[in-house]
This record gives structure tokens, sequence and C-alpha cells, in this order.
């Protein structure tokens, strides 16, 4: 099994949608987790620019899939990118308030509404 078997990325324009496929729980993913170093190397190839996590198709996620998500924050970070997650559970977005990454990579609710905070922000750094 590879990280293709978790994940769908699909690269449009300047964004890489990453939408997780299956729940993440952490035995599941830590069997692959190095082949899931595959995904910050793909957002780095496409040269894309930001990040949408589309949470949608899952309900729970583990801290091996969280280290994952702040690794690729990481590297959109270097390229002066935007991460933004969206269509999170309720499961999920208490996750992210409790590690206080919703301080950092806005929640949203659909992917229209991550793109548009996106560009928002674009626009309001003068690019």
């Amino acid at each position: 099994m590879d990280c293709a078997s978790f994940f769908s990325l699909e690269p449009e324009g300047n964004i890489l949608f990453l939408t997780p496929t299956r729940n993440l729980g952490d035995l599941d993913l830590m069997s692959v987790s190095e082949s899931c170093q595959a995904i910050v190397e793909r957002f780095t190839e496409t040269g894309c620019r930001h990040v949408v996590l589309d949470l949608g198709s899952i309900d729970y996620f583990g801290s091996t899939a969280l280290g994952l998500f702040v690794r690729l924050w990481s590297k959109v970070s270097q390229r002066g990118g935007k991460m933004v997650v969206c269509d999170a559970s309720d499961n999920e977005k208490t996750i992210l308030r409790h590690t206080r990454l919703d301080t950092i990579w806005p929640v949203v609710t659909t992917r229209d509404d991550a793109v548009q905070w996106i560009e928002a922000a674009m626009n309001a750094a003068g690019e």
C-alpha cells in the first residue's frame, strides 16, 4: 500500500488540492509514512504555491497525518504560499483547535471558500 491509496492530489493553477480518501488513523498511515514524503515531493514538482487540504471525504486524522500536514505546510511557507483547510468535520476542527493549527491554517467550509481566501490573502499582500 502506498500513499496514493490514502490521498488524491489535484494541481489546478497555483493550488494543489490534497484530499484524503480514507480516514488517516496512525496505525494505517505509519506503515506508509515514508512514502507519504512523496506528497511533499509532488507539491514541489507541481510548481504550485498553495495547498487546499480538503477533508470532506474523511472524519478523522491522527498525529502521523498531522505531521505530514505540518511538513507540507513548511514547504508551502518556503514558497510564500498559503495552506487552507476546507470541509473539516467537527472532530477534525477539534483536533486543529487543540493543536492551535487553526490559528495558522484558515478552516473554511468549501473548496470555493478556500480558493477565495487564498486569492484575498494574495491580493492583500499585493501579489
